[in-house]
């Protein structure tokens, strides 16, 4: 018995695919063919679709900037994105089939804990958040980011796949790192001048203030920030007007003002002579 494609032609002569399946026996000294055609226009249709919609499926997570794999029950690779090939230095037939131990810069301690989280998705079907989980390159880079794995069911409830996604916030890490660093230096700055310096919001609430400012006041941080300048006991009515109207004027020109002589007292009550100078500041 033979079987093969063939194209097959109707009345309006249009054509369709067939399979056919042809056997012969030998009947009364004479061969005899007998022959089963069966249109399969539908089910190539079908598996034409299939391998479009797998191809556009393969396309997007590819396309994907996040690092995305699948793996099997037994822990072997099934899929990996180009993200995730490229950051290990890996092609696809270097890794499918083979399990974590195949990756580069892979510890015993870090092949430990992937068993575990891999026994925690196909044991008892939980979903492993790691928000500030690290990946590792062959050229030591390493990467800071959100790594999930979940389990993939099919119809029936069963647990056929592990899918494994790692959102990359490096840059991140490192800019708020960065920030954090300049906020630091900015605060040891500011404390290191001797005078008493103060920031205000447009409402009139302290948003900084240094240490000397705090020292001549009596005050702590926790007191001050968020408050208007009300809060300072040592301040007369007349003081308080001034500074008030100071304000509201430096806010509403943009422009800088200065009281060559101020008096006033600190924490101690002992009188001081200052000389006060406000200035706007912008975002520009």
């Amino acid at each position: 018995r033979e079987r093969g494609q063939l194209q097959g032609q109707r009345k309006d002569g249009s054509l369709f695919d067939v399979e056919a399946s042809i056997s012969k026996q030998r009947l009364n000294g004479q061969w005899v063919f007998t022959a089963i055609v069966r249109d399969v226009t539908q089910r190539r249709l079908a598996e034409e679709a299939l391998v479009e919609s797998r191809r556009l499926l393969s396309t997007v997570i590819d396309a994907l900037p996040h690092h995305l794999f699948l793996k099997s029950p037994d822990g072997k690779y099934l899929l990996g994105n180009r993200a995730w090939l490229e950051y290990y230095g890996l092609a696809p037939d270097n890794i499918i089939g083979q399990t974590a131990e195949a990756l580069p810069n892979m510890s015993a301690e870090v092949l430990e804990m992937v068993q575990q989280q891999e026994d925690l998705v196909f044991k008892k079907q939980r979903i492993v958040d790691i928000p500030d989980a690290k990946m590792e390159a062959p050229s030591g880079q390493v990467m800071v980011g959100h790594m999930l794995k979940r389990p993939v069911f099919d119809r029936n409830g069963t647990v056929i796949a592990m899918l494994g996604l790692f959102t990359d916030y490096t840059t991140r890490v490192h800019a708020e790192r960065e920030l954090a660093e300049n906020r630091l230096l900015l605060r040891s700055v500011f404390n290191a001048i001797p005078f008493p310096v103060y920031a205000k919001d447009q409402v009139g609430r302290f948003r900084m203030v240094n240490r000397a400012w705090l020292e001549f006041y009596g005050k702590s941080e926790e007191e001050v920030l968020g408050q208007l300048s009300t809060t300072l006991k040592s301040l007369n009515q007349d003081d308080l007007d001034l500074i008030q109207k100071m304000d509201a004027q430096v806010l509403s020109k943009g422009e800088a003002m200065e009281v060559p002589v101020w008096q006033s007292r600190d924490a101690g009550g002992q009188e001081y002579v200052r000389k006060i100078t406000k200035l706007p500041l912008s975002d520009a």
